[in-house]
């Protein structure tokens, strides 16, 4: 079994699913949208954020680290993840906090013991835990089912959100044990969901198709972009595709562009290519919604 990072630990989630939810991000994912707004996801290593404005320039980091993993280059930190073995003593020895560890591994008793603090809020409001990411999916299935069969097994509320790029048999392990799935999609055309995603859609489409058959609770999710998909065509092209493949749907929520996440790129010394992105007007997100309505499916605007 393999113990992947975790990012976050979301406490009073309210929009991953029914209810107040804690939602676990998982750190890695196969598509790298060029919107995310948690880049500290995309890869499946640990990475450091480091906060430029809080460096003196000091070196005491540089000094304190036994890998030689930072150096101080015309007077700019550089760190060299490859060498960094997250040993967290460049961290305590900032005293200004302008270095912090992205990814922690928790091992699955560990994990349990820290969703069940919040029991009683799941309880009041139907609510219970969501699985996320990056991308869920691609975590080890073993440690998955090492989580999701005790909580299971004592009545909690399991979701998954997933952008449904990994093997059809993941979702086969874990089907029995989740509620219900939160499931990306972003758009119809292939070579356009490669060019914005860096991937094709095939698999996410076929597993989409097998995962209603089995009559799974889906919540259709569309991150909704001017410059990507927000127009008539593309979002036609959607409808027509759950139309013809009679995909079962309880909900779809349509997600207007937002830029909250682009300023975690710079601390991750990642390069932020949605600057040019835009979120459709308020009128536009409704006539959107109309259509899908107009063929059947409730869908509501936002999360």
């Amino acid at each position: 079994m393999k113990t992947p990072l975790i990012t976050d630990i979301q406490k009073y989630s309210i929009h991953d699913g029914p209810g107040i939810r804690t939602t676990v991000f998982f750190k890695g994912c196969p598509l790298h949208c060029l919107w995310c707004h948690n880049p500290e996801t995309q890869s499946y290593n640990r990475q450091l954020y480091y906060y430029r404005e809080r460096c003196t320039g000091c070196g005491q980091c540089s000094i304190d680290c036994d890998n030689n993993a930072i150096q101080s280059i015309n007077n700019t930190i550089m760190t060299d993840m490859q060498l960094c073995s997250g040993c967290k003593l460049c961290m305590e020895a900032c005293i200004h906090g302008a270095r912090e560890l992205v990814g922690r591994y928790l091992e699955p008793h560990d994990l349990i013991s820290e969703l069940k603090r919040d029991t009683v809020f799941y309880e009041e409001s139907g609510g219970g835990i969501t699985f996320s990411g990056g991308e869920a999916m691609t975590v080890d299935s073993n440690y998955l089912l090492q989580v999701m069969k005790p909580l299971h097994s004592q009545g909690y509320s399991l979701g998954i959100d997933t952008c449904g790029h990994a093997q059809y048999e993941r979702f086969q392990a874990v089907l029995p044990y989740t509620h219900f799935f939160l499931y990306d999609i972003k758009l119809i055309n292939s070579p356009k969901h490669e060019y914005y995603t860096g991937v094709t859609n095939k698999l996410i489409l076929d597993n989409l198709k097998r995962l209603s058959s089995t009559g799974a609770n889906i919540y259709l999710r569309i991150p909704v972009i001017t410059q990507v998909n927000a127009n008539i065509h593309d979002i036609k092209e959607i409808i027509q595709f759950l139309v013809n493949h009679k995909i079962n749907i309880i909900q779809i929520n349509l997600l207007p562009y937002h830029p909250m996440g682009k300023n975690k790129y710079e601390t991750l010394n990642m390069d932020y290519k949605g600057q040019n992105f835009t979120a459709p007007t308020r009128e536009e997100l409704i006539e959107f919604s109309q259509l899908f309505e107009g063929s059947g499916y409730r869908t509501v605007i936002g999360g």
